[in-house]
């Protein structure tokens, strides 16, 4: 949300609309074929139309090609959660099969596993918002 604290309203509304317009579009051809699973990719397409329309406004003033290498490990990180949510899930199906305590141990899972993978990487390759929070928790504990 760049453009709105840089006064740049008129694009920031100009890219919310082209993601109403994309949900609308996508989601007359998919719900009919698919129902709600349609209705989720047209989601997610209306997301990345106004992450690109963003984008578009915003090039040459913020270095996304650092940002999007940055990420690199933490999407990696996310599909390793995902493959663990996965096993968790499968192993605990006959007993909390489509239940509440199924969602919120998947949920928990996917949490514990992000974090600790997240805070190792940031661990090992010495990053500087790693130090930050484990001087500020150091500082609470004290």
């Amino acid at each position: 949300q760049w453009l709105i604290p840089m006064q740049r309203d008129k694009y920031y509304t100009i890219s919310v609309c082209v993601g109403a317009a994309v949900n609308i579009a996508v989601n007359l051809v998919l719900i009919p074929l698919f129902g709600a699973f349609g209705a989720a990719i047209a989601t997610v397409a209306a997301e990345l139309a106004v992450l690109v329309a963003q984008v578009l406004f915003a090039r040459g003033e913020l270095p996304f090609g650092r940002y999007a290498f940055n990420a690199i490990p933490f999407v990696v990180i996310g599909a390793l959660m995902l493959v663990v949510v996965r096993l968790t899930a499968n192993v605990f199906n006959g007993m909390w099969s489509l239940s509440v305590q199924g969602l919120a141990l998947e949920i928990i899972v996917g949490v514990v596993t992000f974090g600790v993978l997240s805070a190792l990487w940031m661990l090992i390759t010495h990053d500087s918002r790693a130090k930050m929070l484990l001087s500020s928790t150091r500082k609470r504990s004290e």
